[in-house]
């Protein structure tokens, strides 16, 4: 199996990009807006487990992280898809997620026992937990992101336009959106055939991304997107605007999120 190419994603799904001129290169940098970068900031408390760590004072609910974690659906054989690199279910107010590196094989069993383990240890809290016998897998918790941020349960084909001080012009992120680059079946790709887990564009004031929620490779292809693109663009008028598909990726638990956004003055 080719491995796509790995881009470093959120642990939700909005976000900023910024991008400017260099050198005639085009530089992106992505500014993502997450919980997880407050849970990081605050003092998550050693537990015995030296892999696991807690964070007080925010609650996720124990019950609702288990029921979470029952959603993820797995392989014929009880594994998780070796195509996916970052699986996020959600209940309530906590989303539990998996990290792990593409290729590797783990089971049902060893992450749902790894989820029981970590929540013995929190309990109401979130918290992370490395798994000792899984080179790079982590577990992890956290609360629900606010709107208008996507996330797992948030339905299929549901438009979300959203005010914000910067807005876009319907040609820049048509042209945003133009020259994104494909291969002759249409698959977004970087180097001329190795697929992505995410592409995104500038071009004017737009910035234009469409990024598989579970980090498996983009399976949606340029025309399929250009209906999703185009429907943020005339529905949303200027503002910026997300909306994701059932499907589009290679991973049987994450679908494509596309994001029109202002470019930053």
């Amino acid at each position: 199996m080719a491995k796509p190419l790995p881009v470093t994603l959120p642990h939700d799904s909005t976000f900023k990009i910024v991008s400017e001129k260099s050198t005639n290169m085009l530089v992106y940098q992505i500014i993502f807006l997450t919980v997880t970068s407050l849970l990081h900031a605050c003092s998550a408390y050693d537990t015995s487990d030296p892999n696991i760590k807690c964070v007080p004072k925010i609650q996720t609910g124990r019950a609702n992280c288990k029921t979470a974690y029952g959603k993820i659906l797995y392989e014929p054989d009880s594994t998780l898809d070796v195509s996916e690199m970052g699986v996020e279910k959600i209940q309530n107010n906590c989303v539990v997620r998996v990290d792990k590196p593409f290729d590797l094989k783990i089971s049902k069993q060893a992450i749902e026992a790894g989820f029981d383990k970590m929540l013995s240890h929190c309990k109401e809290h979130p918290g992370t937990y490395v798994l000792p016998d899984f080179k790079g897998v982590t577990l992890s918790t956290r609360p629900r992101n606010p709107y208008p941020i996507i996330e797992d349960d948030t339905p299929s084909d549901k438009l979300i336009c959203y005010e914000q001080k910067d807005h876009t012009l319907p040609e820049d992120c048509a042209r945003a959106f133009s020259g994104l680059r494909t291969r002759h079946d249409g698959l977004f790709v970087i180097d001329g055939e190795r697929t992505m887990t995410a592409t995104y564009n500038s071009w004017g004031t737009c910035n234009v991304a469409i990024v598989s929620s579970d980090t498996s490779a983009l399976t949606v292809n340029k025309e399929d997107a250009t209906a999703k693109i185009y429907q943020i663009i005339s529905t949303c008028n200027g503002k910026w605007g997300s909306i994701a598909m059932k499907g589009g990726v290679k991973g049987r638990n994450g679908r494509a999120i596309f994001t029109l956004s202002a470019k930053l003055k």
